[in-house]
């Protein structure tokens, strides 16, 4: 079967990291940020130092950056406060030494050329923008008097391509997030930008072709490429395993630990230290060590994401997934990057056999309701394959099924590993997680 679903649909497959899924050596203590002082009743306090670099070909470079902080006063953070300042680039770079670990005016070159060489493939008008934005959290944590403190230094590069041809105008965005250990993570980040742009510029044009709407999307095969079944995990499994959903009964999954609930072949793992992971870290926000957490192993659930109350409630220990918006919020139970294990199925080969199947290579937003068990997955980019090959694209669709039906309906599971990024929102707060899968059919109802 040839490689249809990134030439044809969605353009050269961009250089994804490699997933490595084990532990890290524990790291020492980091010195308090300057300007930090703590005062009385103080638990967490944070620093963020960040900087946007903005592209726009042809010529154009925007470069921002500053600082916040913050400050809780009790456990619960509800007494939190906040504070903004400016900082200049010098300053950013001597106090965070990887932060603009790359020269604005290199990553406009690379922009530039590889937006050349685009241009002259790409019908009728077009621009681009690329944004580069890294942020440098420093968190302090203080245990029985005794700070603890962890620096997490994420970049993430945004690419938007937007293409008009007559009335008709598409927008397309592909983008790529890391935490950063080492400077040479950003040069493989730079080094990725030509492919997502290229990615992005076909996803644009292709939406420009003529689309057919889905009426039912449980009624045919789901095929999931590039990571994007990652959200399924996320959302059927790793919410309704945070402890808190599971101690006030709100959780579908409340009563299943130790059962089954999916096939044999379906193994899900969160792991706050994955490198590379956008939503890694190695201490949480209340100075706890993570630990990777099997929530479901060969379709049984296994594990839950706790932190210090819910795991005094529950009787254990926390397993390092406490996190918070910033200072002013309390901290909950969290994901980081939640993955499907890949398996032995061939799921390319299983959807060639169809007589109907579709291809889904972009998510967009997932929801579960735990009230009624239902999940929602945004499907943004999809084709319909008759026999394997590609037939039409379809307009964005909505996938709902009930919790334990979509966990019934998976099919077989691919070998690789591909991790997507994105922004979890729990409660008003918001938190960056990573989420992953090899290739996975979805079977029909």
């Amino acid at each position: 079967m040839t490689d249809w679903r990134w030439e044809q649909l969605i353009g050269p497959k961009a250089p994804l990291w490699t997933v490595y899924l084990r532990g890290l050596p524990d790291i020492d203590p980091i010195p308090l940020p300057s300007g930090f002082a703590r005062s009385p009743g103080c638990t967490f306090c944070e620093a963020r130092e960040f900087v946007d670099i903005v592209v726009t070909p042809p010529r154009h470079l925007h470069v921002d950056r500053g600082f916040e902080g913050g400050v809780a006063t009790d456990d619960s953070g509800d007494e939190g406060s906040r504070y903004v300042g400016n900082l200049s680039f010098a300053a950013l770079r001597r106090r965070c030494p990887l932060l603009a670990s790359t020269r604005p005016i290199e990553l406009q070159k690379c922009v530039e050329a590889a937006w050349s060489d685009q241009t002259s493939k790409i019908q009728g008008p077009a621009g681009c923008a690329v944004i580069w934005r890294e942020v440098c959290q420093t968190a302090t944590v203080w245990q029985n008097g005794q700070p603890i403190s962890e620096s997490r230094h994420k970049v993430r590069v945004r690419i938007t391509v937007t293409i008009r041809r007559g009335d008709s105008v598409a927008r397309r965005t592909r983008s790529l997030g890391v935490r950063l250990r080492e400077i040479w993570q950003a040069d493989r980040l730079i080094a990725a930008i030509p492919a997502l742009l290229d990615s992005a510029a076909v996803a644009a044009e292709t939406a420009l072709l003529p689309a057919e709407n889905l009426y039912d999307a449980g009624s045919r095969p789901l095929l999931f490429i590039g990571g994007s079944a990652g959200l399924i995990a996320h959302e059927a499994i790793g919410h309704p395993l945070e402890a808190d959903n599971i101690i006030s009964g709100a959780s579908r999954l409340a009563a299943d630990m130790g059962h089954e609930i999916a096939p044999q072949h379906f193994t899900v793992i969160d792991h706050p230290r994955t490198v590379d992971g956008f939503g890694s870290w190695d201490i949480d926000d209340e100075g706890q060590p993570t630990r990777p957490v099997v929530l479901v192993e060969h379709g049984v659930v296994t594990g839950m994401l706790t932190h210090r109350a819910t795991a005094s409630t529950l009787g254990g220990s926390s397993t390092g997934h406490g996190r918070r918006l910033s200072a002013c919020g309390p901290c909950m139970p969290r994901m980081s990057t939640t993955v499907i294990m890949p398996s032995i199925g061939d799921p390319l080969t299983d959807a060639a056999g169809l007589d109907e199947t579709i291809v889904c290579w972009q998510v967009g937003n997932g929801y579960v309701d735990h009230d009624t068990g239902q999940v929602a997955i945004e499907i943004q980019e999809a084709a319909l394959l008759r026999h394997g090959e590609p037939v039409a694209r379809l307009h964005p669709f909505t996938l709902d099924a009930d919790l334990r039906e979509l966990l019934r309906r998976i099919g077989p599971i691919g070998q690789g590993l591909d991790l997507c990024q994105g922004i979890c929102m729990k409660r008003g707060q918001w938190v960056r997680v990573s989420y992953g899968s090899p290739t996975l059919l979805l079977m029909a109802r």
